[in-house]
């Protein structure tokens, strides 16, 4: 049953649309995945990585069938939070969107990420009155941190074919930007007085 589900939906996914592999080849590198890792809590944390992004598709696959045209679907990646006095108190310490970019892409003073999620989440922000925080890895030499309520990014179309899309691009000014032993300490300045 499971395997007539999983080919119901990714018979329902297009490449182009979620930029994703369909459902039934994650399930050939989770079999993969079983094979060949021998340690099994990393086996069974990559299976489970992989679970989750079959269960976005899923999901996103009936949202399509739901409303065809007129659908966006945006995520948080991480939503830390401060639990203290056995559980009686809890402390939201923002919304955060993680990144991984790719060296050629951050090069000059500017920084870039998609528009329409920036300005979703942003809003989002707003509205939750929280604040929402991009952290963003370039691959693994450097890291940015910013604040995208206290930014103001120019909208601005970029990239080539399956990568056109409009961003959001803020200058570096307003960035702080990490080497990876820096990291730990920048979120400790981040939630001063918590940590």
């Amino acid at each position: 049953m499971r395997k007539q589900v999983l080919s119901f939906y990714s018979s329902q996914l297009s490449r182009n649309e979620f930029r994703a592999k369909p459902i039934e080849e994650i399930e050939a590198v989770k079999e993969y995945i079983n094979e060949t890792i021998k340690d099994e809590k990393l086996k069974r944390f990559l299976v489970n990585q992989l679970n989750d992004a079959q269960n976005k598709l899923l999901f996103s696959a009936v949202m399509r069938q739901l409303f065809p045209h007129n659908l966006i679907m945006y995520d948080i990646d991480a939503i830390p939070v401060l639990v203290m006095d056995n559980g009686r108190r809890k402390r939201y310490l923002g919304f955060f969107e993680l990144k991984f970019k790719h060296a050629y892409t951050t090069k000059g003073l500017k920084l870039t990420v998609n528009w329409a999620q920036f300005e979703t989440l942003y809003y989002l922000s707003r509205l939750l009155n929280r604040d929402l925080y991009y952290f963003v890895n370039v691959e693994w030499e450097e890291f940015y941190l910013f604040n995208a309520s206290r930014v103001v990014p120019r909208s601005e179309v970029r990239g080539k074919g399956i990568s056109r899309d409009r961003y959001a691009v803020i200058e570096k000014d307003f960035v702080v930007k990490m080497k990876p032993e820096e990291v730990v300490d920048t979120f400790k300045l981040l939630f001063k007085g918590v940590v």
